[in-house]
């Protein structure tokens, strides 16, 4: 009955929406409604609505009372009266709020209604103005050029003195011209005398206009005006309705007579002919009515012409130009500005977008009164069950929790969350459910905000045992109201387990998908059942072609015994081996295969899983591998490892019969020119000439084999005697020297052999070889193009020396050579003066190697001299390179005496100038030894005094360890000294090494020259030299000696020491005195400090009067600071010194401490430093 009486009361209401409605649109269809203006229109509009709310209002306070009256039964007994208040007040208020919502929308449906139908009649109006606008134009035009031909005809009549003889051509031109044009007239004094056309027009002729008293008033206008008058529309005598324009024509009489009036020319204009020829009819095709009309001189409206409409409902007027005033155009819709299709629809949407909002609204505002209800419900069942609820969660199995979902903390935990956790209730409950999550704190408060808005309520965690150890958990949390307020209830589960397995089957799977071999996983039939990518692409079977097929016929291995291959892995577990297969595409290739076989719980083969990689490149490279492993690359002549082979083979069986063997050692001289010259290509062409050459040189039974870049070895079978050999070692030369022509050049070489016998000289293949090297390079050294047979006497005693001269030849060619500069400054302001260049060797095994390791065992060697030759082009290249880059410096060279004595070596020094235009000879400086030089001092002088004619100077170098005298070194013309870096290095602790520096610096300075000061390897070392006089210096304390692409960026780095600046710049800076009595000072330390560790022989002098320092002190030093207090201090602090040394000699050895002496020498130091400069000191 309820529901019965809900649906009586809903229907109610809808049948007064619907009946409302229907009843708005058949007012809407009355002529009545049609009349009313758009403001009426809405004020009626909204009292109607008005109307409709009233009646809904009633009807739905019905049906809301029957809800009331469903829901209060449902409360509880004891709250009857309370939910009846609370009830009562809910739905008065669900009213009010109900009714004012209806009524909010109604008015705004209003106001939009009428904001769009304005909107419609805006853009009607717009739309009817524009059409009748192109049309006003060509009317207006129209007129403008009909009547303007009456203006025209009076102006030649006025013209030709009242006469038109060729009236009739120019009227009839005028009306082709003018298709609005009907007919010209000529009214002589009123009567109309002539008319173009004349057909239809026969009635007008001789018609008196001054008689007709329809015409008479335009006519009397006409005259007043004396002008163009437009008149009509009115009937003509002629028959039809026209509008007609007169102009009077006054003639021009004698001068000061008053014009002459000769009478009128009109233009007639009929209608509706004019109105067809502009199209202006066509309004009516757009919906538009018009009416063409003027006001008469008595103000009353004459309708020209109008459109077929009966009437036009408040028209748009619009003027239009005509020549004595305007005539008016008025249009209007034939439906009118808003048609009542527009006004249906505004209503039926305003009433259905009313009826939806304010049913929505009603759904919303009755929301609290139905959640009430069901909270009200939902509370009485959650009582009925809490108890119920706590027996399940204090007794399940399952982990459950009750958290605070403000804070996280956690309000209750059953038993099985304090087994699984490991803490009890107590200390569960108070702590956060974020101090048992791996997770962040901010991750774990959004996680339980998703839970408390149920956006989500399965979630996986990493929990935290008590114990540290962490559990992969999955939590299913959702809210529930046990109390005062909402709670979330949360039930964990372990899934640590699961989780464990499951990484594993990620891991293998991403394994066996993305592994870069073959996997492939058979049944025990031995059938494909799984594949990755990698089998497909190294056996190129697809997926479709594999499954299901047998393993070995699937990826056809070609030469197998398939069931002896099965046999062994059933009966071994396993199998690895190698097999060929074919493609699909018969491309043939290599399989390294691994079938495992893998049981079930019962021993009984479940599964076979076959792994394999493609080898075939492996297979292809190995192939190549031992053809090179046998033969040069390039001549095709057996290589090392086959030499020596067949030499062993021969060794052992030559040693059963009574023959000799001869091991031949070939180097071609001076190939690396062809590299260097015309390029590698050309060389290998070279080479592959030479080869074949050699291989004709010889017997059948011999062997030539290529085992180097330009060295061969060549095994000489069967010979009888030592002499058998020499016609082949002859042959061999002459095929080396013999004309190559290289990139059309024809070119010379030679080569140099060394020759050993077995047994003669060794028994083992190796020895033999090493000792044919040993020989070949005595070759070398004796000239070249020759032959040299081993000799044991050369083996003891020059093998090291040669050794390394054919390891630096070697160097050479590949690369191993390099040159490092270290720089020479000017040590009295800075300026860097140039570089020395120095070599190094980039040993493969040895590391960098500096000159002093090797230089010794390659003197008087031709490799020495090609040695300073690459240098020098090597200096050449670097300072044409740093000069492209802006930067221009000088570079001294080392040379050796046997390259100052080679003949040539000026000639090679003048074509590296002209390769490299951009260097000058200033820039190169050439440092010689002092021994070197002074070997041959005609020859030396006669060298250096050629290139000093073209710029170049030279240095000599290591000055002061030679034995020159005054005379020899007046005799050789070099521009420098370099002291040697021994005498510079010990002048500070030395004495005689000092006075050697002082010396060599007078003596340069009495010859002119400059010195170059060698190991100033701190500032200490440069403040002395400075302090002595000398003016360049190079060394570790400048810069260690650095690659070429080093020099620039150390350039443009470098800082000269304040310290040698200011010492440079203190004219007031120690007596040379006082320097002699720093060393004698540091010397006697020296010896002391030895003979502290047990070198007796070092003792010094212990008595402070009888030692070099005090001698000073007691005569030149006294003579000058004798009366100064701080030449006291200095021998007080001098005997104490001695003193103190004294004393330690009497200590033990063990227990000496030479700290308290060495703090008092540089007392003693400082204060020497301290003494006053006498004027003019040095």
């Amino acid at each position: 009955m309820l529901l019965i009486s809900d649906s009586r009361k809903a229907l109610q209401l809808l049948v007064v929406v619907l009946l409302s409605v229907v009843s708005m649109f058949s007012f809407a269809t009355t002529d009545f409604f049609q009349s009313i203006e758009p403001n009426s229109l809405l004020f009626i509009t909204v009292l109607a609505i008005l109307l409709v709310t009233v009646l809904a209002g009633f009807v739905n306070t019905g049906l809301k009372r029957q809800w009331l009256h469903c829901l209060v039964p449902i409360q509880r007994a004891h709250n009857m009266d309370t939910a009846k208040t609370n009830h009562h007040h809910m739905e008065n208020h669900f009213r009010w709020q109900l009714t004012l919502v209806f009524v909010s929308i109604c008015l705004i449906c209003a106001l939009g209604s009428h904001l769009w139908l304005d909107n419609r009649q805006i853009n009607k109006r717009e739309y009817v103005e524009a059409v009748s606008g192109a049309y006003l134009n060509t009317l207006s035009q129209s007129l403008g050029e009909a009547f303007s031909s009456a203006y025209t005809l009076g102006l030649l009549i006025k013209h030709n003195q009242g006469s038109l003889d060729d009236f009739e051509d120019i009227a009839w031109e005028m009306l082709g011209s003018n298709p609005g044009l009907s007919a010209l007239q000529l009214v002589p004094d009123g009567i109309i005398s002539a008319t173009i056309p004349k057909s239809g027009n026969e009635a007008a002729i001789n018609h008196n206009l001054m008689t007709n008293p329809v015409q008479l008033p335009a006519v009397n206008e006409a005259l007043e005006s004396r002008q163009l008058t437009i008149s009509g529309p009115f009937e003509l005598v002629q028959g039809g309705v026209a509008a007609i324009a007169r102009q009077p024509v006054y003639l021009q009489t004698d001068e000061g007579s008053q014009p002459l009036f000769w009478g009128f020319t009109a233009a007639l204009i009929r209608f509706p002919d004019i109105i067809d020829n502009i199209g202006l009819r066509h309004l009516e095709q757009e919906g538009i009515a018009y009416e063409l009309w003027n006001v008469s001189k008595t103000g009353e409206r004459q309708t020209v012409y109008r459109s077929s409409t009966l009437s036009i409902s408040d028209p748009m007027t619009l003027p239009v130009m005509v020549p004595n005033g305007e005539w008016m155009l008025s249009v209007a819709p034939v439906d009118g500005w808003i048609s009542t299709e527009y006004f249906v629809i505004a209503l039926l949407i305003s009433g259905l977008i009313i009826l939806v909002v304010t049913s929505a609204a009603a759904s919303i505002l009755h929301q609290p009164i139905r959640l009430q209800q069901e909270v009200d419900t939902r509370t009485d069942e959650l009582l009925a069950n809490e108890s119920n609820f706590r027996k399940f969660f204090e007794n399940n199995r399952s982990v459950m929790m009750l958290i605070d979902p403000d804070n996280g903390q956690i309000q209750q935990a059953n038993e099985a969350a304090s087994e699984f956790y490991g803490y009890s209730s107590e200390e569960l409950t108070q702590c956060p459910i974020s101090s048992i999550n791996a997770m962040s704190e901010e991750e774990v408060d959004r996680a339980r905000q998703q839970a408390l808005s149920e956006e989500r309520n399965y979630f996986q965690f990493q929990h935290r045992m008590k114990d540290g150890s962490i559990k992969h958990v999955e939590v299913y949390s959702t809210p529930i109201h046990t109390g005062p307020k909402f709670q979330l209830f949360s039930i964990i589960h372990d899934v640590s387990e699961r989780h464990e397995l499951e990484t594993e089957m990620r891991l293998a799977n991403n394994v066996f998908t993305h592994a870069s071999e073959a996997i492939v996983v058979m049944d025990p039939a031995h059938k494909i059942i799984r594949t990755n990518a990698a089998f497909h692409t190294v056996t190129g079977v697809t997926k479709e072609d594999a499954l299901n097929q047998a393993l070995l016929r699937a990826i056809n291995l070609v030469n197998i015994d398939e069931s002896s291959i099965w046999q062994e892995v059933d009966e071994t577990g396993s199998l690895t081996k190698g097999f060929w297969g074919m493609r699909p595409n018969d491309e043939s290739y290599a399989v390294l295969l691994t079938l495992n076989l893998v049981r079930d719980k019962y021993g009984k083969p479940q599964n076979y899983i076959g792994l394999f990689s493609d080898i075939t490149e492996i297979k292809q490279q190995e192939k190549k591998l031992t053809e090179l492993a046998k033969k040069d690359s390039l001549t095709r002549l057996p290589n090392r490892s086959l030499f020596l082979d067949r030499l062993r083979t021969e060794i052992r069986r030559t040693a059963r019969a009574p023959a000799r063997i001869a091991v031949l050692f070939l180097d071609l001289d001076e190939f690396k020119i062809i590299n260097d010259t015309w390029g590698h290509p050309a060389g290998d062409r070279a080479l592959n000439t030479i080869a074949a050459r050699l291989r004709t040189s010889v017997r059948e039974n011999d062997t030539v084999a290529r085992v180097g870049g330009d060295e061969f070895l060549v095994l000489l079978t069967d010979l009888s005697s030592e002499d058998m050999c020499a016609p082949i070692l002859n042959r061999l030369l002459v095929a080396a020297s013999s004309p190559i022509v290289v990139e059309g050049t024809e070119i010379r070489l030679s080569a140099s052999i060394g020759v050993a016998f077995y047994p003669d000289n060794g028994n083992y293949a190796e020895q033999l070889i090493r000792q044919a090297d040993h020989a070949m390079y005595r070759s070398k050294q004796l000239g070249r193009n020759r032959y040299t047979y081993f000799s044991e006497t050369e083996d003891i005693d020059g093998s090291p020396s040669i050794e390394c001269a054919r390891e630096l030849d070697k160097a050479i060619g590949t690369g191993e050579l390099r040159v490092f500069y270290q720089p020479k400054v000017n040590l009295h302001n800075g300026e860097v003066s140039g570089f020395e260049a120095l070599i190094r060797w980039q040993h493969p095994e040895k590391g960098l190697m500096n000159p002093a390791a090797f230089i010794k065992d390659i003197e008087g060697h031709e490799v020495f001299v090609r040695m300073d030759n690459w240098v020098l082009e090597t200096v050449f290249k670097h300072l044409a390179a740093w000069q492209e880059q802006g930067f221009r410096t000088s570079v001294g060279v080392n040379v050796s005496a046997k390259q100052l004595q080679n003949p040539s070596f000026p000639g090679f020094v003048r074509d590296l100038l002209n390769a490299h235009p951009t260097v000058a000879a200033e820039q190169i400086e050439f440092e010689i030894l002092e021994s070197s030089a002074l070997q041959d001092l005609t020859t030396v002088s006669e060298t250096v005094q050629e290139f000093s004619a073209i710029g170049i100077e030279f240095a000599l170098d290591d000055f002061g360890t030679g034995f020159s005298t005054l005379k020899r070194l007046q005799r050789l013309p070099v521009r420098a000294l370099k002291i040697d870096i021994g005498f510079v290095l010990d002048m500070l602790h030395d004495p005689s090494s000092l006075a050697l520096v002082k010396g060599v610096l007078a003596l340069a300075d009495a010859f002119n020259l400059r010195t170059v000061a060698e190991g100033v390897e701190n500032k200490e070392l440069g403040e002395t030299l400075i302090r002595l006089g000398c003016k360049y210096g190079q060394g570790y304390g400048i810069a260690k000696p650095m690659p070429e692409e080093k020099v620039i960026p150390w350039y443009q780095g470098w800082c000269y020491p304040e310290e040698w600046q200011q010492a440079s710049e203190d004219k007031n800076g120690p007596e040379e005195s006082i320097l002699v009595a720093e060393v004698e000072h540091r010397a006697w330390m020296r010896s002391f400090t030895r003979y502290t560790d047990e070198d007796p022989s070092q003792l010094p002098e212990m008595n402070s009067s009888s030692c070099a320092f005090g001698r000073w002190c007691q005569t030149e030093a006294f003579s000058k600071y004798g009366e100064n207090p701080l030449f006291t201090e200095v021998v007080a602090t001098h005997h104490q010194l001695h003193m103190v040394a004294r004393e330690l000699l009497s200590q033990p050895a063990d227990k000496r401490d030479l700290q308290t002496l060495e703090q008092i020498s540089r007392q003693l130091l400082a204060l020497l430093r301290r003494l006053p400069v006498r004027s003019g000191s040095v």
